[in-house]
Protein backbone atom coordinates (compact mmCIF):
# COMPACT_ATOMS: atom_id res chain seq x y z
CA UNK A 1 0.00 0.00 0.00
CA UNK A 2 1.09 3.39 -1.03
CA UNK A 3 0.23 6.63 0.42
CA UNK A 4 1.61 10.02 -0.59
CA UNK A 5 1.96 13.40 1.68
CA UNK A 6 3.37 16.62 -0.11
CA UNK A 7 6.96 15.70 -1.30
CA UNK A 8 6.87 12.43 0.79
CA UNK A 9 5.91 8.59 0.75
CA UNK A 10 5.17 5.86 2.55
CA UNK A 11 4.67 2.20 1.35
CA UNK A 12 3.51 -0.84 3.72
CA UNK A 13 3.90 -4.22 3.14
CA UNK A 14 3.27 -7.11 5.42
CA UNK A 15 2.06 -10.42 5.25
CA UNK A 16 -1.63 -10.09 6.76
CA UNK A 17 -3.97 -8.56 4.71
CA UNK A 18 -4.74 -5.25 5.92
CA UNK A 19 -6.77 -2.18 4.13
CA UNK A 20 -7.87 1.56 3.86
CA UNK A 21 -10.51 3.05 5.02
CA UNK A 22 -10.78 6.48 4.39
CA UNK A 23 -7.28 8.17 5.09
CA UNK A 24 -5.95 4.89 7.37
CA UNK A 25 -5.10 1.97 6.97
CA UNK A 26 -6.61 -1.24 9.70
CA UNK A 27 -5.54 -4.78 9.83
CA UNK A 28 -7.46 -7.00 12.48
CA UNK A 29 -5.76 -10.21 13.59
CA UNK A 30 -4.69 -12.33 16.44
CA UNK A 31 -1.62 -13.72 17.15
CA UNK A 32 -0.60 -16.77 18.83
CA UNK A 33 1.99 -18.54 20.79
CA UNK A 34 4.72 -19.63 17.95
CA UNK A 35 3.48 -17.28 14.83
CA UNK A 36 5.75 -14.32 13.58
CA UNK A 37 4.29 -11.76 11.16
CA UNK A 38 5.73 -9.14 9.67
CA UNK A 39 5.00 -5.53 8.66
CA UNK A 40 7.46 -3.22 6.51
CA UNK A 41 7.36 0.64 6.32
CA UNK A 42 9.28 2.31 3.76
CA UNK A 43 9.86 5.94 3.11
CA UNK A 44 10.78 7.74 -0.56
CA UNK A 45 10.27 10.76 -1.90
CA UNK A 46 7.37 11.02 -3.81
CA UNK A 47 8.37 12.15 -6.88
CA UNK A 48 10.44 8.85 -6.95
CA UNK A 49 9.46 5.36 -8.00
CA UNK A 50 8.51 3.57 -4.70
CA UNK A 51 11.37 1.32 -3.22
CA UNK A 52 11.48 -2.20 -4.13
CA UNK A 53 9.97 -5.00 -1.76
CA UNK A 54 12.36 -5.57 1.44
CA UNK A 55 13.39 -9.18 2.45
CA UNK A 56 11.89 -9.01 5.68
CA UNK A 57 14.24 -12.01 7.21
CA UNK A 58 17.18 -10.85 6.46
CA UNK A 59 16.44 -6.88 7.47
CA UNK A 60 15.21 -7.97 10.78
CA UNK A 61 18.63 -10.07 11.00
CA UNK A 62 20.48 -7.60 10.12
CA UNK A 63 18.86 -5.07 12.45
CA UNK A 64 18.51 -8.01 15.25
CA UNK A 65 22.76 -7.95 14.67
CA UNK A 66 23.25 -4.70 14.61
CA UNK A 67 21.60 -3.93 17.98
CA UNK A 68 23.63 -7.32 19.92
CA UNK A 69 26.54 -5.84 18.44
CA UNK A 70 26.17 -2.27 19.61
CA UNK A 71 24.68 -3.48 23.07
CA UNK A 72 27.72 -5.82 23.78
CA UNK A 73 30.03 -2.53 23.46
CA UNK A 74 29.27 -1.85 27.64
CA UNK A 75 32.03 -3.11 28.95
CA UNK A 76 32.06 -1.78 32.37
CA UNK A 77 30.45 -4.02 34.95
CA UNK A 78 27.40 -2.85 36.95
CA UNK A 79 25.22 -4.38 39.45
CA UNK A 80 22.19 -3.57 37.03
CA UNK A 81 23.78 -4.90 33.77
CA UNK A 82 20.06 -5.92 32.01
CA UNK A 83 18.23 -2.28 32.97
CA UNK A 84 21.79 -0.06 31.85
CA UNK A 85 21.39 -2.40 28.32
CA UNK A 86 17.68 -1.63 27.80
CA UNK A 87 18.19 1.32 28.87
CA UNK A 88 21.14 2.21 26.61
CA UNK A 89 19.37 0.86 23.95
CA UNK A 90 16.14 2.66 24.10
CA UNK A 91 18.23 6.02 24.57
CA UNK A 92 20.37 4.78 21.03
CA UNK A 93 17.06 3.74 19.26
CA UNK A 94 15.41 7.61 20.44
CA UNK A 95 18.53 9.09 18.71
CA UNK A 96 18.56 10.56 15.21
CA UNK A 97 21.32 8.94 13.31
CA UNK A 98 21.51 12.28 10.69
CA UNK A 99 21.91 14.85 13.52
CA UNK A 100 22.24 12.72 16.89
CA UNK A 101 19.31 14.85 18.14
CA UNK A 102 17.02 12.82 20.92
CA UNK A 103 13.78 12.41 20.08
CA UNK A 104 11.97 14.64 22.99
CA UNK A 105 8.96 12.98 25.40
CA UNK A 106 8.70 9.95 23.32
CA UNK A 107 5.73 8.98 26.09
CA UNK A 108 3.79 12.22 25.68
CA UNK A 109 1.45 10.59 23.70
CA UNK A 110 0.49 7.32 25.76
CA UNK A 111 -2.63 7.31 27.32
CA UNK A 112 -2.34 7.05 31.70
CA UNK A 113 -4.45 4.31 31.88
CA UNK A 114 -5.21 1.03 29.37
CA UNK A 115 -7.26 1.96 26.22
CA UNK A 116 -6.82 5.23 27.42
CA UNK A 117 -10.17 5.01 29.56
CA UNK A 118 -10.84 7.64 31.93
CA UNK A 119 -12.20 7.35 35.40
Amino acid sequence: MIGRVGPEMTVLDSDLPFERDGHDVRAGFSIHEGERHWFVLQFAHSEQRPPPPLDHQQAFDKTEAFWREWVCRLDRPTQWPQAVRRSLTMVKALTSRRTGGIVAAPTTSLPEVPAGKQN
